[in-house]
């Protein structure tokens, strides 16, 4: 197959590789570490790359983007350090209800988390600790997520 190959590195490491012109440069993708992968799988991969390049896409960029995508945790980190310490007198609450309520999100994509479980953990906040603390919880999600 045209563009497979396996890259031995300078330290002995081997990983299966496609390098191809994509959108007219050449990239080289890793697919993976040989002892790890056998060839054929590799090969699988090879294809599955080319096939992506040929219908237009970028699997290089693709790869990057998610490797730099935005966590629940990260922003609700920059709220609390950016905004609320510099804001807020009650930025501690912030804090431990981040903690305590949207713990299971912490390292979560931000575009993955939908609205029908922000409404349900609203729900069983309301039926946990009253409508006004809900109320607060999703008010606080709401901010770290913008």
């Amino acid at each position: 197959m045209r563009g497979f190959a396996l890259r031995l590195t300078a330290c002995g490491a081997k990983s299966f590789v496609y390098e191809g012109r994509i959108h007219g440069r050449v990239r080289r993708i890793t697919i993976g570490p040989y002892p790890a992968l056998n060839v054929a799988v590799a090969r699988h991969a090879a294809l599955r790359l080319k096939a992506a390049v040929a219908e237009g896409r970028d699997p290089a960029q693709e790869k990057v983007a998610e490797r730099n995508v935005v966590t629940f945790g990260d922003l609700a980190e920059v709220y609390i350090e950016e905004y609320a310490k510099a804001h807020k007198r009650t930025w501690r609450g912030d804090k431990r209800m981040i903690v305590g309520y949207f713990a299971k999100w912490h390292g979560r994509p931000i575009r993955e988390i939908t609205t029908d479980e922000v409404f349900r953990i609203h729900q069983r906040l309301g039926k946990e600790n009253g409508r006004y603390a809900a109320n607060r919880a999703v008010a606080l999600c709401v901010r770290c997520s913008t």
